[in-house]
């Protein structure tokens, strides 16, 4: 017998589902602790910054990062990032610690602490740009499509926009679903530009 409430087709899309984001995790877990990894040295590209201000102001309000005690993990600058990690490892072990206490706080019901810790991931994004944008970083695979790589990002960090609208609203389905998003955007990331 299974699970009350799950039987037949819905008991193994829930089994799939729940392989899926182990595995996720596990993959998650080895590449944001692999420090071996080394950026792409390039040259210097023209400085260009651009950003969403709308969608920054809505989203990631001052006050909400001046309440946050770990803003001051995302140092000011990527220059300022430890040696030995780039502004993405950076980004990526935030996303790592995010997503596996987000994982948890969807299956408990309490969407609540999902906004702080998405918050606590736009300072490192905001880095990984940078970088970027000043040719200070390119992916270890297919580094020539760096404009996809920053496409697939955006994309990602609309997905991490509507997981903090949905937790917001308190809504658990919208949120489980917004997660899995993620998720794949992760995979197909990984896919793309590191393995």
């Amino acid at each position: 017998m299974g699970i009350v409430g799950f039987e037949g087709e819905s008991m193994t899309k829930f089994r799939k589902s729940a392989i899926g984001l182990a595995s996720f995790l596990v993959l998650i877990g080895v590449s944001a602790c692999d420090t071996n990894e080394e950026p792409a040295e390039v040259a210097s590209a023209p400085e260009a910054h651009h950003q969403d201000e709308e969608t920054h102001a809505d989203e990631h309000a001052a006050d909400e990062h001046a309440a946050d005690p770990h803003a001051a993990e995302t140092p000011a600058s990527f220059e300022d990032l430890p040696e030995g990690v780039n502004a993405v490892q950076h980004e990526m072990r935030l996303l790592n610690e995010a997503m596996h206490t987000t994982l948890t706080l969807i299956a408990n019901n309490q969407l609540g602490g999902i906004p702080a810790l998405i918050h606590r991931v736009h300072p490192a994004k905001e880095l990984t740009h940078s970088a970027i944008e000043a040719g200070a970083y390119l992916p270890p695979k297919n580094p020539e499509r760096i404009e996809a790589f920053v496409e697939m990002d955006e994309v990602f960090h609309d997905d991490l926009r509507e997981l903090l609208r949905a937790a917001k609203a308190d809504d658990l389905q919208r949120a489980t679903a917004a997660y899995g998003e993620l998720v794949q955007g992760c995979t197909n990331c990984h896919t793309a530009f590191r393995y």
